[in-house]
């Protein structure tokens, strides 16, 4: 629930906001892979407004959306202490 994303708008690219972790780039990419061993188009690439987002590919297999759910939970949960947020 601290995540928010974007509506999307015809597309398969979902923009999360990850701004209520309170990394910057490079440290959220940096967590993103070495934490969640996930990794997420940084919306920097995009522009300096894009800094704390990430682009997500929905066009992927639900399972593999699942187990990238659960990747990036755990490691919130897990090194970021937000869990009891």
């Amino acid at each position: 629930p601290i995540l928010k994303v974007s509506p999307l708008e015809g597309t398969y690219l979902l923009w999360v906001n990850f701004k209520a972790l309170g990394l910057k780039e490079p440290a959220l990419s940096q967590f993103l892979i070495e934490k969640c061993d996930l990794f997420i188009d940084a919306g920097i690439k995009f522009g300096e407004a894009g800094d704390g987002f990430g682009r997500i590919n929905l066009a992927t297999p639900q399972a593999v959306l699942k187990e990238a759910y659960l990747r990036l939970e755990k490691g919130i949960k897990e090194n970021l202490k937000l869990n009891n947020s």
